[in-house]
């Protein structure tokens, strides 16, 4: 990237040279030419391009040159005339021409008198202002080696006039950035980027071209392609791919077509005895034809594989090629694939064996069969394990086809309905795979079916409480668990005890804790007795999440670390996610915050690895809600905005809410506007109000922050204590009520002056802390309500004693913003009780933590007032730096952090590090800030 910058900035400056562009194709040629075109007409030099079409005959490419730049025929048509025309015509220019910049792509497909002449004007350019950059790739089009590369950069490095560029492919963090550019933040999932990268191999040209095709794609397969529920192979490859693998299949014969495709179409190495099954040709012919296809770089060999086995180049590239076979032959290799599997025992084939069976009896068109049905079946259970649910339900619609053809051809009877084809348990499968891409009611109607709904099926009714679950329904998903959970399950159903275990979550929702803890008691002694460590932690996990919910976290925590070995044991990797981040969860609360977020952000790599969405949504909201205590605003609303890009395309309409609120909460510490219309009252107001818990208690921070913001504590206090009315009804509430909302309560009351309802609030609060356990958080928030209380009545001793205990707590706990605000309760009841000296250094912490944290400076300058002084200007703030005058420039141009980044050449998080120096030495809350306070910048 450094390279390119440079010959970036020759462009604008005016300078000339010249520059060999080397790199596969693909890896970010066409960009780079784009953006020396761009660049060239804002500083209005001339642009001359010129492709090289592979196969042209000699010197047909230099006289094109020649005709571009106006030259008179050569004399002769050989290369010492046309490098003299050249020569002249781009020395005695007419016009403006000798300031051009002359774009070169493609030279290694040049003949070699036309390489002749390339090579005399990139090593010894004809002016000094003229620049020349030429691109060339160590393969030429037919995918043989160019001998010509090695002298010309030997050449290059000798004369010292010609500067040699290596595109080199991006990396993971620059690929992020990137697809956030492209596509949004939070938009992609972790397992579309990882994916992303292994199949383009950080190639810029073809995610470029693939993430354009995709986002002009319909809708839906955009999102169930961004959200990792399709995966990449089901999306046709980039045109720039399709076309570098036309020309090098151009010209093969026809056996090594033939091999080029099977070695495509099986999808994994494969050895030579499985080529010749796939092309059923003798030894003697695919080896030969191997040797000329690893020559062009069509096929190349798997090191270290004993036998011998072969693969794509590149994995976009066996699927583009994949993509070129005829559906004739296509089928007939599908045939011979089904047949090569079905030898090598398909009953213990897992996994992508699996997968790769059932892709082959579906691409094969053969008649259904049992084997094809129950390999489909494990298929599906297997690609909804990994959460490819579009990826499902295309293998099941296709299996549905396939026997509804059978079925109309025995009789014209079978034109039924969609989905009655399907035996029950597939059509499980498929309404899970409905359900689980937002398609809920079309899940609920397939499984209402009397053709596809069996008596009994545990699995059906589990799907159907799920997505009650997901529509907030927890009273009626309760009626559907109720008659699976409350017999015996004496020979240890797997599909009981997960029964039980969603059983306990939803009744801990509706506050019935006594039931909820019983359901996950017989859960865990269950999967206990049956060895089944998965749904032991997963039932210790529901304990834990009663416990601490309920005001226990030392309770929740021993449940959390037994939950987490067991994970470890169970190997489940979503498991152990969700069990770290529970361990994390209830650290935060009892050890410090630091330490618990430390767990919870390994629990958030480790759902992302294991693609779990449910458990990266909830512990993202975790990571985002603990770096916003900590200060960290930016990394907050970064995580949060991901988080909901998330919810929102896999249709989590329950979790969507708690990101909204998270970034609302965000955008009013920092002292920003907010739209009054806004919110997501809408997802909870009018329906069971203590249904969606979790949303309801985000949406009143944010609410209740919003405002305080703007000084309506009325309106803060009624939005409050509304949420504490409901809480307080029922059981399993405590911890919220404790940690963040009585607290809150009080605080507004004494805002507006209701000191009688102040004192009711904290002995409501009091009655609740006798029914938990007395975590530090909880402790401390109670002294912090004791002491507004207090400084309303003005007794200051009492005030500051607990202004004091609230202040160590969180300081031994680390919660940063916490103790900012302990700091400055402390420093205003100092200056009431007339002590300026006590409270200078208290307001200059908190002041420090304001500006690191980019928040809202009015509060702490309203009591700098107070105190008669000024705020101190800390160190870091005055001057930008160079590097931050270049970012300050694109964020005044509206550009994001990762745009920023692409466009500087450097990381998105040092791109996020420079826009939060800025602000802070400019003393200002965002970039609309930034644009209109120092339109110099």
């Amino acid at each position: 990237m450094l390279a390119a910058d440079r010959v970036l900035e020759r462009v604008a400056s005016g300078d000339g040279g010249s520059a060999l562009v080397v790199g596969a194709p693909g890896m970010g040629q066409r960009d780079l030419f784009a953006r020396i075109a761009q660049r060239a007409a804002v500083v209005r030099r001339p642009a001359i391009s010129l492709w090289v079409t592979p196969g042209q005959p000699p010197l047909m490419f230099a006289l094109a040159l020649c005709d571009r730049i106006g030259a008179d025929e050569p004399l002769a048509l050989d290369v010492m005339s046309v490098m003299r025309r050249i020569r002249l015509a781009l020395r005695e220019p007419e016009g403006d021409l000798q300031r051009a910049v002359i774009l070169l792509h493609g030279i290694q497909d040049l003949p070699h008198e036309d390489a002749a002449v390339v090579e005399a004007l990139l090593c010894n350019p004809p002016s000094q202002d003229l620049l020349i950059v030429a691109t060339a790739s160590a393969r030429r089009a037919d995918g043989r080696r160019w001998l010509g590369l090695a002298p010309l950069r030997a050449k290059a490095a000798s004369e010292g006039r010609c500067e040699v560029l290596d595109l080199a492919p991006l990396d993971t963090e620059q690929i992020a950035a990137l697809v956030e550019q492209m596509v949004g933040v939070g938009a992609a999932a972790p397992r579309f980027l990882r994916e992303l990268e292994a199949k383009t191999q950080g190639r810029l040209d073809d995610l470029q071209d693939w993430l354009a095709g995709i986002n002009a794609s319909d809708p839906r397969l955009r999102l169930e392609v961004f959200q990792g529920s399709r995966g990449l192979d089901t999306v046709p490859p980039p045109e720039s791919a399709a076309q570098r693998t036309q020309q090098r299949l151009h010209g093969l014969s026809e056996h090594a077509s033939m091999l080029a495709f099977a070695v495509a179409l099986w999808g994994r190495p494969a050895s030579l005895s499985v080529l010749q099954g796939l092309t059923d040709l003798p030894a003697e012919v695919c080896e030969h034809e191997l040797l000329e296809l690893l020559a062009r770089g069509v096929v190349r060999p798997v090191e270290e594989a004993s036998p011998a086995a072969f693969e794509p180049p590149t994995p976009l590239t066996g699927q583009a090629t994949a993509a070129e076979m005829p559906a004739f032959v296509a089928e007939r290799m599908h045939r011979r694939a089904v047949a090569l599997l079905e030898r090598s025992s398909p009953a213990s084939a897992e996994g992508g064996d699996v997968i790769s069976l059932a892709d082959h009896y579906l691409g094969s068109g053969m008649p259904v069969t049992d084997a094809m049905v129950d390999c489909i079946e494990q298929s599906a259970r297997t690609l909804i394990g990994h959460g490819r649910f579009a990826d499902a339900r295309e293998q099941l619609l296709s299996l549905q086809q396939a026997m509804a053809q059978v079925e109309r051809a025995g009789s014209a009877a079978a034109k039924g309905a969609e989905g009655a084809l399907l035996p029950p348990s597939l059509a499980a499968l498929k309404a899970e795979t409905l359900s689980r891409s937002g398609q809920l009611e079309a899940a609920q109607e397939l499984l209402g079916k009397p053709a596809t709904a069996a008596p009994g099926d545990i699995r059906s009714s589990i799907r159907r409480a799920r997505d009650q679950v997901a529509l907030g329904h927890d009273l009626e998903a309760w009626k559907i668990y109720e008659p699976l959970v409350s017999g015996r399950n004496p020979s240890h159903d797997a599909s009981i005890i997960q029964a039980r275990v969603e059983s306990a979550r939803v009744l801990q929702t509706l506050g019935w804790v006594d039931e909820a803890i019983l359901q996950s008691h017989r859960a865990y002694r269950e999967s206990a007795r049956s060895q089944n460590w998965r749904l032991a932690a997963l039932a210790l996990l529901a304990r834990y999440s009663i416990k601490v919910t309920s005001g226990r976290p030392y309770q929740g925590l021993r449940s959390a670390r037994l939950a987490y070995r067991l994970a470890r044991r169970s190997g489940d990797a979503a498991a152990i996610a969700r069990a770290t981040s529970a361990v994390g969860n209830a650290l935060s609360d009892t050890a410090s915050l630091p330490r618990g977020l430390r767990w919870v952000e390994r629990a958030m790599r480790l759902a992302e690895a294991s693609d779990d969405f449910p458990s990266l949504s909830w512990t993202g909201i975790r990571v985002a809600a603990g770096r916003m205590e900590l200060g960290d605003l930016d990394v907050a609303e970064r995580v949060a905005l991901r988080i909901m890009h998330m919810d929102s395309a896999l249709y989590r309409v329950r979790p969507l809410p708690r990101s909204h609120s998270i970034l609302r909460t965000v955008r009013a510490l920092r002292g920003q506007e907010f739209d009054e219309r806004g919110g997501t009252v809408a997802f909870w107001h009018g329906s069971e109000r203590l249904d969606m818990l979790h949303a309801l208690y985000q949406e009143v921070i944010a609410r209740y922050t919003e405002r305080m913001l703007v000084g309506d504590a009325a309106g803060a206090y009624e939005a409050v204590s509304t949420v504490v009315g409901w809480f307080m009804e029922v059981s399993g509430r405590e911890r919220f009520l404790l940690r963040d909302l009585i607290p809150r309560q009080v605080e507004a009351a004494v805002a507006m002056g209701a000191l009688d309802a102040a004192a009711a609030a904290l002995a409501g609060f009091e009655k609740v802390r006798r029914s938990a356990e007395d975590f530090p958080v909880a402790r401390a928030e109670h002294q912090m309500a004791r002491g507004r209380l207090a400084a309303a009545r003005g007794e200051w001793p009492r005030a500051l004693r607990a202004f004091g205990v609230a202040l160590q707590v969180f300081e031994e706990q680390g919660f940063v913003i916490r103790r900012a605000t302990a700091q400055q309760e402390l420093a205003a009841a100092h200056l009431q009780g007339g002590d300026r000296a006590l409270a200078a250094p208290l307001l200059d912490e908190v002041h420090r933590t304001v500006v690191r944290a980019g928040a809202d400076r009015r509060p702490i300058q309203r009591l700098y007032r107070r105190a008669g002084r000024r705020a101190p200007r800390l160190r870091g703030e005055g001057a930008l730096s160079e590097r931050e005058q270049e970012v300050a420039r694109l964020a005044a141009r509206g550009m994001t952090d990762a745009q920023i980044a692409v466009n500087l050449g450097i990381s998105r998080r040092t791109a996020t590090t420079h826009m939060h120096n800025i602000l802070s030495k400019r003393g200002l809350r965002s970039r609309l800030e930034l644009m209109g306070a120092d339109p110099a910048v």
